[in-house]
C-alpha cells in the first residue's frame, strides 16, 4: 500500500512538472515578433548611445592630452617653479602657524623675513591681494625697506592700480633717490 502511494505522489508531481515545462516552452514559442523587436531596438538604442559617450569621452581625452603635450613642451619650467612657490609658501605658513601656536617668540627680523617669503610666493602665484596682505604686514614693522616697497608696487603696476603704485614711487623716491624702478615709473 505504501509503495502504491508513493508512486502515485511521484506519478502526480512528475506530471506536474512536465506541465509546468511545456507550459514554459510555449510561452517562449509562442512569442511575439513585435516583443522580439522591441528587445533588439531597445538594445540598439543602447548600444548607440553608450557608442556616443564613448566617442564624446575619446574626444575629450585627446584635447586634455594634446594640451598637456603643449603645455609640457613650452612651460615646464613654469609649472615647476610654480609648484616650488606653493610648496614654499606652505612651508612659510607652517612656520608661522607652529610658532604662533606653541607660543615661540620669533624675532621681528625672523617674522618679517616670513612675511615678505610669503609675498614673493603669492605675488609668483599671481595671487595679488594676498601677497599686499603681507607684504603690508612687513612694511608696518618697517616701513622703509625698499625691497618690499619696490615688490608692493610692481604689484600695484601689474594691478593697473597706478595711484597706489605713484604712490609707493614717491615714498621710495624719498627714502633713495636713486632709486631705478621710481625714477623710471616718475619719468
Amino acid at each position: 500500500m505504501f509503495k502504491l502511494i508513493n508512486k502515485k505522489i511521484h506519478y502526480e508531481l512528475n506530471t506536474k512538472i512536465i506541465y509546468e515545462n511545456h507550459m514554459i516552452c510555449t510561452y517562449f514559442l509562442n512569442l511575439n515578433l513585435y516583443d522580439v523587436w522591441i528587445f533588439d531596438i531597445y538594445l540598439l538604442f543602447i548600444i548607440f548611445f553608450l557608442g556616443l559617450v564613448s566617442y564624446l569621452i575619446v574626444i575629450e581625452l585627446i584635447k586634455y592630452i594634446t594640451y598637456f603635450i603643449i603645455d609640457k613642451k613650452n612651460n615646464v619650467f613654469i609649472q615647476c617653479k610654480k609648484y616650488a612657490f606653493t610648496k614654499q609658501w606652505l612651508s612659510y605658513i607652517m612656520a608661522l602657524e607652529f610658532s604662533r601656536i606653541n607660543k615661540i617668540e620669533l624675532s621681528k627680523n625672523s617674522i618679517n623675513h616670513i612675511y615678505s617669503k610669503i609675498g614673493l610666493c603669492f605675488d609668483q602665484l599671481t595671487h595679488y591681494q594676498a601677497a599686499i596682505k603681507y607684504y603690508s604686514k612687513y612694511l608696518q614693522d618697517d616701513p622703509s625697506n625698499i625691497y618690499i616697497l619696490e615688490k608692493l608696487a610692481s604689484i600695484y603696476k601689474k594691478q593697473k592700480n597706478n595711484e597706489q603704485a605713484l604712490s609707493i614711487y614717491k615714498k621710495l623716491i624719498a627714502i633713495d633717490p636713486k632709486n631705478k624702478e621710481a625714477v623710471k615709473y616718475l619719468d
